[in-house]
């Protein structure tokens, strides 16, 4: 089975680094682009600081990557 694009869902915890690693090393394995995605299920409104809080966090996470991310996004609510 070939992936095109492969997204990761992270906590923005510590275990989230091993998650990504894992969908790297697939990543370049199958030449897929990579995404990676924070979902904040607990909040409905973000104060525009909070959001970018997160963002950078998941930013932190992406340019830590030994890959290049394609997009990264925070989202709120659930989906």
């Amino acid at each position: 089975m070939s992936y095109g694009h492969i997204l990761v869902a992270v906590d923005l915890t510590d275990s989230s680094k091993k998650v990504i690693d894992k969908a790297v090393s697939l990543a370049k394995d199958e030449k897929s682009k990579l995404s990676l995605v924070y979902v904040d299920v607990d909040k409905i409104i973000l104060e525009l600081k909070e959001e970018r809080k997160l963002q950078n966090a998941l930013q932190k996470l992406a340019d830590e990557c030994d890959y290049e991310v394609h997009d990264s996004k925070v989202v709120i609510g659930d989906l």
